[in-house]
């Protein structure tokens, strides 16, 4: 009867899911069919953007601007990947690959906050202590950041080799709170610097129009609307995922399993935001070959909104 009572309970002991209890089950395929997703997603935000990126690459020199622009996603990839990995391969020293994909994450995360602070010096260009303020901001961020691996613990799948990832400690959810009080800072500093610097030349300019950009010339329109696009997305996400670290009733494993999708998509915007201005201004420059009376214009702006030369886009 005991034997009988043992077989009816874990009909296939070699399938790991049969060691789990039905809600961690659940829990568990829940998981792997977000991440597979977002793998999924990954892989595609990649793909389709690659004419766009070759032609960034080709007409800019391999600086951290660059860089980061490439890392971003490649990174943010491979965090999902491995992700992916963890969820549906053994491993006998658990620690060492999920170590690995937290550092990736960390990565991710250091080159897409860095676009966001480039996109700042440059509308900072004339004023050095800010940029120094912002950049101190980025590096205790950055610091912080560092820390979340060592915040994340493995434990096996009792009587298997698979194994999940769960949050250690509360540090992992204070990491979303620096990442949403740096990105707030810095898109309110970007805003505020462009908008005033035209209202003493453009009496139409007021914060009404802010939202729509409307009123502002093209270049500081594509500045503000790319890093309302980033922030807006990437703040919401960020409060939904920090939230979930801080609500007793769900369970570690899937905590984390939500704060994955938001690796790739914090990555994509960043990228996104850089390549438009990146895209814009090399249009403008192909565009004032045929008539120079543009890119006196665009100095003109240039000049206005004390952009830099020398910042995420040159003018």
């Amino acid at each position: 009867m005991t034997s009988l009572t043992n077989s009816s309970t874990v009909l296939n002991p070699d399938t790991y899911l049969n060691h789990l209890t039905p809600s961690e089950g659940r829990q568990f395929e829940l998981g792997r069919n977000i991440i597979l997703v977002a793998l999924g997603m990954t892989i595609w935000d990649i793909l389709v953007y690659v004419p766009e990126d070759w032609r960034i690459l080709r007409r800019n020199p391999l600086r951290c601007i660059v860089l980061s622009f490439i890392f971003s996603r490649l990174f943010a990839l491979s965090y999902v990947l491995l992700s992916v990995l963890e969820r549906t391969m053994p491993f006998q020293a658990p620690r060492t690959p999920s170590m690995t994909k937290s550092f990736f994450g960390v990565f991710s995360y250091c080159c897409s906050t860095f676009l966001f602070l480039r996109r700042l010096h440059a509308v900072y260009s004339d004023q050095r202590w800010v940029r120094w303020i912002f950049s101190l901001l980025w590096i205790a961020y950055v610091a912080v950041e560092f820390s979340v691996p060592f915040g994340v613990g493995t434990i096996h799948i009792p009587g298997t080799r698979y194994y999940r990832s769960t949050v250690t400690k509360r540090n992992v959810g204070a990491n979303g709170i620096l990442l949403l009080i740096y990105d707030t800072s810095v898109f309110l500093a970007i805003t505020i610097k462009v908008v005033t610097s035209h209202s003493s030349t453009d009496e139409r300019v007021k914060w009404s129009t802010i939202v729509s950009g409307k009123a502002l010339p093209r270049l500081s329109r594509a500045i503000i609307q790319g890093g309302q696009q980033y922030y807006l997305m990437t703040a919401a996400a960020t409060i939904l995922v920090t939230a979930m670290v801080y609500i007793p009733t769900i369970s570690g494993p899937l905590k984390l399993t939500f704060t994955i999708p938001v690796m790739p998509f914090v990555a994509s915007m960043a990228s996104r935001a850089y390549r438009n201005l990146r895209l814009y201004e090399l249009d403008l420059a192909a565009t004032s070959k045929e008539t120079p009376a543009t890119m006196t214009n665009v100095q003109s702006e240039c000049t206005n909104a004390t952009l830099s030369v020398g910042g995420i886009y040159n003018c």
